[in-house]
């Protein structure tokens, strides 16, 4: 008899338990799935992250007459084509404002060309914005580098063609004197004889 009490007493306990279970993991899934829609629903508030390769220190000297300003954007939504732009300005103008595009994994390139056209020997701000494919579109703006352009100077061809044509125009005029005064010296000579 204190078997069939206590059988009794357990399978009632056991059935109150397992609805316990039961009930306690329908509330839980409906409070997880309520947490992941909020999160599902949280705007991006973090905008890309942009890290320069090349440039990558401030006050690096670019000697050639094209450059390739390269960086590194990271971020769970990366950015579309058009999104990233390259900022190139002088102490006191915004120069170029361009597309960047795309290169390997999350890589973006610009070409800076014809670098011999801007002023020489003095420092350009580098700068890239970022916007990412997020519904909110989140942008960053990387930190500014300085770069100091030293392009070699350009000899002025006109410069030295007039220089050497003064030179020619000289030793033409020098030749033409002497051949003069050996004449009128051979003239004087004869005369004296």
């Amino acid at each position: 008899m204190v078997c069939l009490i206590f059988s009794t007493v357990t399978i009632i306990a056991l059935n109150l338990n397992i609805d316990f279970i039961l009930n306690n993991n329908d509330e839980n899934r409906e409070v997880y799935q309520d947490e992941f829609s909020i999160y599902l629903n949280q705007p991006d508030l973090t905008g890309p992250n942009i890290t320069f390769i090349q440039p990558n220190l401030n006050g690096t000297m670019i000697e050639t007459k094209s450059y390739e300003i390269i960086v590194n954007i990271t971020d769970e939504h990366p950015p579309l084509s058009g999104n990233v732009r390259v900022q190139i300005s002088n102490l006191t103008n915004l120069l170029i404002n361009a597309s960047m595009t795309s290169s390997e994994g999350d890589s973006w390139i610009y070409k800076w060309e014809n670098l011999s056209t801007y002023v020489n020997r003095i420092f350009y701000i580098i700068q890239v914005w970022a916007k990412d494919s997020s519904p909110n579109g989140t942008s960053s703006l990387s930190e500014a580098l300085y770069v100091y352009l030293y392009l070699p100077r350009r000899i002025n061809l006109f410069l030295i063609r007039n220089i050497l044509y003064i030179i020619a125009v000289s030793l033409i005029s020098a030749a033409l004197c002497l051949f003069i005064n050996k004449k009128q010296i051979k003239k004087l000579s004869s005369i004296q004889e």
